[in-house]
């Protein structure tokens, strides 16, 4: 159950308690955060102890179990929580299979963890057996410099994310982001003229948006393919309207 660091220590005292946490993991910094009364282990002290490479069996979950819960913003009240499981994670893989490619690709990735954004998109990355380039912050310089320095060819972000990118105009310039191939864009809308800034800069790439919720999972819909009965629909109300 991953927690936002950023939340008051109150709120995640409460949130650790509503899930029913046994044990916390964290950096020293942030594990301060967690309520005193459940044990915790460092990041940068204790972790390794806790590391066996020997052999196990892994538990066969059901489809149906709880895999993780994920907290709401409490923008209406107090965070809640929501359980998501081991199913509803394995069918949003599914939902998001990138073309056939050797294993071993780069994605980028900048958003926070305990958003649906970035974990999901570590998941399917995984899944796919490709690499994650993973920042502990976005900012548009040390976007563009991993990308370029690690030869990522999936940029994953939140629309405004890419629009700040595209600002610095001579780093991009002066980078080389020819192995680039795909830009996924979430939890926002996409304007068209962000489009078309983003496929002047990337040329050859695939653009995408898609749009979930913490209580749906991370597709809940994105750009329907040629010919699908939704486009149709899209292009008539167009011509409707002159």
């Amino acid at each position: 159950m991953p927690v936002n660091y950023k939340l008051p220590a109150e709120t995640v005292a409460y949130i650790v308690e509503d899930c029913g946490a046994k044990l916390v993991i964290g950096d020293d910094t942030r594990l301060a955060l967690a309520p005193d009364n459940v044990a915790k282990i460092s990041f940068n002290s204790d972790f390794e102890s806790f590391l066996d490479e020997g052999p196990f069996t892994p538990i066969k979950m059901r489809p149906e179990e709880p895999a993780m819960f994920l907290y709401t913003s409490g923008s209406t009240g107090r965070p809640k929580g929501v359980v998501l499981s081991h199913y509803s994670h394995l069918w949003a893989i599914s939902q998001r299979v990138r073309r056939p490619v050797p294993p071993g690709q780069r994605s980028l990735v900048a958003a926070p963890l305990y958003h649906m954004n970035g974990l999901a998109m570590c998941q399917t990355t995984l899944s796919q057996g490709d690499t994650i380039v993973l920042l502990p912050q976005f900012t548009t310089r040390g976007y563009i410099e991993a990308a370029a320095k690690h030869r990522v060819a999936f940029l994953t972000s939140v629309p405004t994310m890419i629009a700040m990118m595209l600002r610095e105009r001579e780093l991009l310039a002066s980078s080389d982001l020819s192995a680039v191939e795909a830009v996924r864009m979430g939890s926002a809308p996409v304007s068209q003229s962000l489009i078309d800034q983003v496929r002047t800069v990337f040329p050859k790439a695939q653009i995408s948006n898609g749009y979930g919720t913490t209580e749906a999972g991370p597709v809940v819909f994105g750009p329907p393919s040629q010919g699908h009965p939704a486009t149709r629909a899209v292009d008539r109300l167009s011509a409707s309207r002159g």
